[in-house]
């Protein structure tokens, strides 16, 4: 029994070490393939292969047919072996090319497979050169900028990754409208590089522009997200009604312009009202702290006007009977009225003789004797009490009957025989 289990043990632990040892080689050999697995191999000889390393990806068309075997230097070229799929045709013409993936140094080796009437490529074959172009990396090309410029991009790619953490769906939603950006900054990019424009001029003033934003971070994002609503609201329904706003833009320019230049004279106008009213909006300015003053005291009789207009009512009903009755008077009052034009004309001019009488008539009847006798009317005989029944001047006259105006008071006789001065 106790033979038995030591056996199982020492068969556990052999299948142990096996499984270890069988582990270890398909780690040093996974990344030629997997073991069993045929291919075929192809070299191609590169003046530079800037990042390329063993296991890189070997694309024909884009799609992955293998990869880089080996790479070692022979004769000042890095020669590079390539593993590929066993069903990869290969032919005599066949080039190979070493492309950048991204700016940060990862590369892959590209083959154009050639024609297949120039006839199989040998297995290990040499593929031609295909005037390669040497891979860019992202070092390479910051190591064509000074300190201060390096600092400032990596300041730069820090900020933006920054903001754009946490926006992996806004990031995915700019990805699916690139292709549209980038046609649109290509024609930012033509308009940029034309002679005539002042791209050194256009900076300075960005600069100034962002510097406008500094400490402004917040209201620049509330308005973004402004912007953000609006432009969902612009976008609804597929953006027709957008569309059909764009399409009739043109006309409506057409008239607004027009309505701009006929506007353009009542505007010139209303700038000399306004001009003319500024004294006057000066005033009722001074004049505010007045009125405001009597607004607050007229409250309390402005309560009670309410129960004044109440009472009010029935006078104005009984007023409007009477105006309704009056109508026809008015015809009346207006021949009447103007029958009595002419005298009032020839009356007017003795308005001071009126005046004048009414204010002796009344100092007449205010101030009394000692009898209590208040006015005295007594017949005076002149001559021209009697000559005046003849219808002939008297020369002795005193008075005369109809005194120009404003001559009454000093219209009389300077002398016995009634001239006058």
């Amino acid at each position: 029994m106790r033979l038995a289990s030591r056996n199982a043990t020492m068969l556990t632990g052999l299948i142990v070490i096996l499984v270890l040892v069988g582990s270890l080689y398909l780690s040093l050999t996974a990344s030629t393939g997997l073991p069993g697995q045929s291919f075929r191999t192809a070299s191609a000889d590169f003046d530079n292969v800037g990042g390329l390393r063993e296991g890189d990806d070997v694309r024909s068309a884009s799609a992955r047919v293998g990869q880089v075997r080996s790479i070692r230097f022979e004769d000042g070229k890095a020669r590079v072996v390539l593993q590929l799929d066993s069903g990869e045709q290969l032919y005599e013409d066949a080039r190979a090319a070493v492309v950048s993936r991204s700016a940060l140094g990862q590369n892959f080796v590209m083959v154009d497979p050639g024609a297949p009437a120039a006839g199989e490529l040998a297995e290990g074959g040499q593929l031609k050169d295909s005037g390669i172009v040497s891979p860019v990396n992202l070092d390479q090309v910051l190591s064509a900028l000074d300190a201060p410029t390096r600092k400032a991009a990596a300041g730069a790619l820090r900020e933006v990754g920054s903001g754009a953490a946490g926006h992996s769906q806004d990031l995915h939603d700019l990805l699916v409208v690139a292709p549209d950006l980038v046609a649109d900054l290509e024609q930012v990019a033509t308009a940029l590089a034309a002679e005539s424009t002042d791209l050194d001029g256009m900076l300075q003033q960005s600069k100034v522009l962002a510097g406008r934003f500094d400490g402004r971070s917040e209201q620049v994002g509330r308005l973004v997200r402004s912007l953000t609503t609006t432009v969902e609201a612009v976008a609804v329904d597929d953006a027709e009604p957008l569309d059909a706003t764009l399409q009739e833009a043109p006309s409506a320019l057409r008239s607004t312009s027009t309505a701009m230049r006929e506007i353009r004279g009542p505007l010139v106008d209303l700038d000399a009202a306004m001009t003319t009213l500024l004294p006057g909006a000066r005033s009722l300015g001074d004049a505010t702290p007045a009125l405001r003053g009597a607004m607050r005291e007229a409250l309390a009789p402005l309560a009670k006007v309410p129960g004044v207009a109440d009472q009010a009512v029935p006078a104005v009903q009984d007023l409007s009977t009477l105006m309704a009755d009056a109508r026809p008077l008015a015809a009346t009052l207006q021949d009447t009225f103007a029958s009595t034009k002419e005298p009032t004309a020839v009356l007017a001019p003795y308005t001071p003789e009126f005046i004048r009488f009414f204010e002796r008539w009344n100092s007449a009847d205010q101030n009394g004797d000692k009898s209590g006798n208040y006015l005295r009317i007594a017949l005076i005989i002149r001559p021209e009490s009697i000559t005046g029944t003849v219808p002939i001047r008297d020369p002795l006259v005193h008075r005369r009957p109809y005194p120009a105006p404003g001559t009454a008071d000093s219209d009389r006789a300077t002398d016995l025989i009634g001239g006058q001065s």
